[in-house]
């Protein structure tokens, strides 16, 4: 019963302090804003998703993705390759590293990631 009343303490504190957004909310909010082409401010809210929960592998990848779209792509396949770390059985998020390999001029990784 500690245990649960402490996981809802830190929820209210961190939903609290992300201005009343949830992690979700942030991730969902920060897709809407890559998919209209509004990428600055996607790479600014997936920033708050993976500050409010760091074990988010959704959020780690999603602002790793976005700052290698938007031509970070050394940035980028750091993130990638840390949600890789955390879900190392994730074709898409290798998919995704590959193709931001490629972005780099790197095919040759760029090829073993997108061939897995």
């Amino acid at each position: 019963m500690k245990t649960l009343f402490q996981i809802l303490i830190l929820a209210l504190f961190t939903t609290h302090f992300a201005g009343g957004q949830t992690y979700d909310e942030l991730i969902k909010q920060g897709d809407e804003k890559f998919y209209a082409g509004d990428f600055e401010n996607s790479i600014e809210i997936y920033k708050k998703a993976v500050e409010q929960y760091p074990e988010g592998v959704v959020g780690v990848f999603s602002l790793g993705y976005a700052l290698g779209y938007s031509g970070f792509a050394d940035d980028g396949i750091k993130y990638i390759n840390k949600a890789l770390t955390m879900a190392p059985d994730s074709i898409s998020y290798r998919y995704a590293r590959g193709e931001l390999k490629g972005y780099k001029g790197d095919y040759q990784s760029a090829i073993e990631d997108l061939t897995y």
